[in-house]
């Protein structure tokens, strides 16, 4: 009896018994056990198999292993014969690539080197760079390291397929452990207002008149700036007692001349954005200074800007505390 033992897929581990011939009539069934020798242990993983049978065996740790098939009939003057195939698993292809900084200056242009280092399945390795949305800058090839010198400003990230040199080869892509974050030094913004702002209690609400605020920006600002509605503390009139209460006033943003909200002003915003702060009790008539914050620019600057609220009150509100 002649056994050919073959492998189908050294990835998925599914082994075929199967093409036995015999030189002598065949009376009974024709039965095989497959035994797994690896670093010199062997272990029974198939009894009683059929002819054809097929084994699928679990994912295996990376290793040789040896798997042995030995098979037998019941006629008259059989033999017992077995055949044996030698499989390398290999370790998964696994890869991860990283940024020689975080941070750069678009004005330094200073150079960012990105570094990719693959472990696993068949050494040598073949890289290739991808471009991404955030990576800009970087063209496709398969230099590895890669040095670039970036151009605009932003969050750049780096993507890489690393290909094995086994057969067949294992391909695998990533992105990159980390940023690098590209700003620009020059670029900073300032805030500027007109007019101030007016509030006029007739009665124990109101609301002020528009503060329009502007961007004012140095030359390779290319980023947004923004605002967020928020609540601040002004001092309130008790009128009952006389004294004065810090109570919350509300600070909201919107479109010039609408009150369709907008929090942000782009850097060729002519525009503006309309500040309108509210009030739910009456504040004593006076001349209050409001302070509002603006986030923007690479890296991230917040600037502060102060303008006064002139609150007027034209007739007493009397309320209970």
């Amino acid at each position: 009896m002649k056994i050919n033992f073959s492998i189908l897929s050294v990835y998925t581990f599914t082994l075929v018994i199967g093409s036995f011939l015999y030189v002598t009539p065949v009376s009974a069934a024709v039965t095989c056990d497959v035994e797994k020798t690896v670093d010199g242990v062997t272990t029974t993983v198939l009894t009683g198999a059929p002819l054809s049978g097929t084994m699928v065996t679990t994912q295996l740790p990376a290793g040789q292993y040896t798997f042995t098939a030995i098979c037998s009939d019941s006629a008259p003057g059989s033999t017992e014969f077995s055949s044996s195939i030698t499989v390398t698993v290999l370790s998964p292809l696994t890869v991860t690539c990283s940024a020689s900084r975080s941070n750069v200056d678009l004005a330094s242009n200073a150079p960012v080197t990105w570094t990719a280092t693959a472990s696993g399945a068949t050494a040598p390795y073949s890289y290739r760079w991808s471009v991404g949305s955030e990576l800009l800058g970087l063209p496709v090839n398969t230099t590895n390291p890669k040095t670039v010198t970036y151009l605009t400003a932003g969050t750049k990230t780096g993507y890489i397929t690393a290909t094995d040199s086994s057969t067949p080869s294992q391909s695998v892509e990533r992105a990159c452990t980390s940023d690098v974050v590209v700003g620009n030094s020059n670029a900073n913004f300032d805030l500027n207002h007109s007019p101030n702002a007016t509030m006029t209690f007739l009665g124990r609400s109101a609301a002020s008149s528009p503060v329009r605020i502007n961007l004012d920006t140095v030359p390779g600002f290319n980023s947004s700036v923004a605002f967020s509605a928020s609540t601040t503390k002004v001092r309130f009139l008790n009128t009952t007692t006389g004294t004065n209460v810090d109570r919350n006033i509300g600070m909201n943003f919107y479109v010039p001349g609408t009150r369709n909200t907008k929090t942000n002003l782009l850097s060729n915003d002519t525009e503006g954005i309309d500040v309108v702060i509210t009030a739910q009790d009456q504040i004593r008539a006076g001349t209050y200074p409001i302070t509002i914050k603006g986030v923007g620019g690479l890296p991230l600057v917040t600037k502060e800007y102060t303008f006064n609220l002139i609150v007027n009150v034209l007739k007493p509100v009397f309320e209970e505390f």
